[in-house]
């Protein structure tokens, strides 16, 4: 559980530009000046936007972050589930999995930033990459995320069946199983929100990818063309601005399934508790 914790962590990272984009405004957060004074989108930075520095590296370090994590989740659960591991073995290798989770994402944070990869949404205004490029888009977005959260969800699934197994025993012995058949059932509706929350906002993706591909080399050609309506070419359809959005609703929404999984009177009591252990004893 301490990886949904820290998954937790890492979608709150995530969505702090989105927080603090209504604060801060499309053109400080998205845009570099000229000498002049004119303002233009980034589109290969993010050179002096500090905003916008930092708002990539939260978004897309969080991202990658929580990924890692859930994969990470994946594999402890099958550790203990399906190779019976105690947690205090997992414990042991606690730091080569913290290693994984933060070093991962950091490595293609440099190689995002050395290569000046960094562009701005304009539709959010958000520092990521891949708005403008679809290699980037392809290679250091959409493939790693769903290699890591399919990865996890087959080690899930197969820390699933383990425990299902294991439930039929006990239930065949008569023990009751109430309290593990709720925890399985908590874990496999935050499964399945996380995962949906990540496929659909990948497919979402894989639409910029066409856009990218297609319709925006088309359309430029297009205006050199001297336009659609001069009849030397044929402007392509536009794309559907509803899947951008339900895109970025479906990326915001794993904080719904961690959130679900977390809070609880019961985690919530826990948590008074431990730390009122921690005043006491300083």
């Amino acid at each position: 559980m301490k990886s949904i914790g820290f998954l937790a962590f890492c979608s709150l990272l995530s969505n702090i530009p989105h927080l603090t984009r209504p604060i801060i405004g499309f053109e400080e957060m998205a845009c570099n000046s000229l000498i002049s004074g004119v303002r233009y989108l980034i589109i290969e930075g993010p050179n002096e936007n500090k905003i916008c520095f930092l708002n990539f590296i939260f978004f897309y370090f969080g991202s990658i972050a929580g990924n890692c994590w859930w994969l990470i989740l994946g594999f402890t659960w099958y550790l203990s589930a399906s190779r019976k591991w105690v947690e205090e073995e997992i414990g042991k290798r606690s730091i080569l999995l913290h290693i994984f989770a933060w070093g991962f994402p950091l490595l293609l944070v440099i190689i995002c930033l050395s290569n000046n990869l960094v562009d701005a949404s304009e539709l959010t205004g958000i520092c990521s990459l891949g708005n403008f490029n679809p290699l980037t888009l392809f290679w250091l977005w959409i493939i790693p995320r769903l290699l890591i959260i399919l990865i996890g969800f087959f080690l899930l699934l197969a820390g699933f069946s383990s425990m299902c197994k294991e439930r039929n025993k006990f239930k065949n012995k008569g023990t009751d199983t109430s309290r593990l058949e709720k925890f399985l059932l908590k874990m496999g509706i935050f499964s399945l929100i996380y995962l949906f929350s990540i496929l659909l906002n990948s497919l979402c993706d894989l639409h910029h990818l066409i856009v990218l591909s297609e319709w925006q080399p088309n359309t430029i050609n297009c205006k050199i063309k001297g336009g659609a309506f001069s009849g030397n070419c044929i402007r392509p359809e536009q794309p559907e601005p509803k899947l951008y959005v339900f895109g970025q609703t479906m990326g915001m929404a794993t904080g719904l399934a961690v959130g679900l999984c977390i809070f609880s009177p019961k985690t919530l009591a826990t948590e008074i508790i431990r730390w009122q252990q921690k005043l006491e004893k300083s």
